[in-house]
């Protein structure tokens, strides 16, 4: 039976908040409050006759659709509920303009690779998610001369490019009253970019992305972020993106390893 599909409101977050678990990211449940500000209003459920089987949230960028979530319910997953939620999502991203679509997976998700690949998506590159705390980031040493501030919008496209970003993902950052977009500048050249999170929870500020032209600048990058920080956090986690020095410059200086993902991408189906 083919689910039907409605917007999320204050209703559904009970049944988000059982859902949301089945991510395993290791990031705690949203408040109802920051769920209807920050994912409440491009997330949609899946339901069976009057039973919410799963859910997706997704960002439309500039003519690339941001797979965030997609959540099965565990006793209602190999029934094709997966495959209905993303043939939903790239309706819903074509009708936005989009022509391709992106997503982070788990490597060990097989199923869930699976289907990604039926669907004309392949595997772009491996990012980890390292969390640090302060003295992790004090062991660093710093990059003298160059400026960390807030990217302006105009500069958008400049970063965009240096870093090869996802079209429109800085701008989307700034849709969020909680979310900065820092950026580090050697003269008039995009160095580092962070978007920073103030709202990770477990006193714990995130960034993503989390971008350098080279390792040694992190520290700058996340003093940056550090000027950001209320007495609640104590650490840092940043997701590096197809970096390994990087990785490894920040794992040797404490970092603590949370998660490896890999990051997909394809033109959407008829496209």
């Amino acid at each position: 039976m083919q689910p039907e599909f409605h917007e999320a409101t204050a209703a559904d977050y009970p049944s988000y908040a059982v859902l949301f678990p089945q991510l395993a990211a290791g990031d705690p449940l949203p408040s109802l409050a920051h769920w209807l500000e920050d994912f409440a209003p491009t997330t949609f459920l899946a339901a069976v006759e009057g039973e919410v089987v799963g859910y997706a949230y997704y960002q439309l960028l500039s003519g690339v659709g941001y797979v965030r979530n997609v959540v099965v319910a565990p006793s209602q997953q190999r029934k094709g509920y997966g495959r209905a939620l993303m043939a939903e999502l790239a309706r819903r991203f074509r009708t936005g303009g989009a022509n391709a679509w992106c997503l982070n997976v788990k490597p060990e998700n097989a199923a869930a690779i699976g289907l990604y690949r039926a669907v004309g998506m392949s595997r772009a590159y491996e990012s980890v998610i390292l969390r640090l705390d302060w003295d992790a980031v004090a062991r660093l040493p710093p990059v003298p001369g160059i400026a960390a501030r807030e990217v302006r919008p105009d500069e958008d496209e400049l970063v965009r490019s240096a870093f090869e970003l996802v079209p429109g993902q800085l701008a989307e950052v700034r849709r969020h009253a909680n979310r900065r977009v820092l950026g580090l500048f050697e003269a008039a050249s995009p160095c580092g970019v962070a978007a920073l999170n103030l709202f990770v929870g477990h006193g714990v500020m995130g960034s993503f992305p989390f971008r350098v032209v080279r390792p040694e600048l992190a520290r700058n990058l996340l003093d940056a972020m550090r000027a950001y920080a209320t007495p609640e956090h104590l650490s840092a986690q940043v997701v590096i993106d197809d970096d390994p020095p990087l990785a490894g410059l920040l794992l040797g200086a404490g970092a603590e390893s949370r998660m490896r993902i890999e990051h997909f991408r394809g033109q959407l189906p008829g496209h």
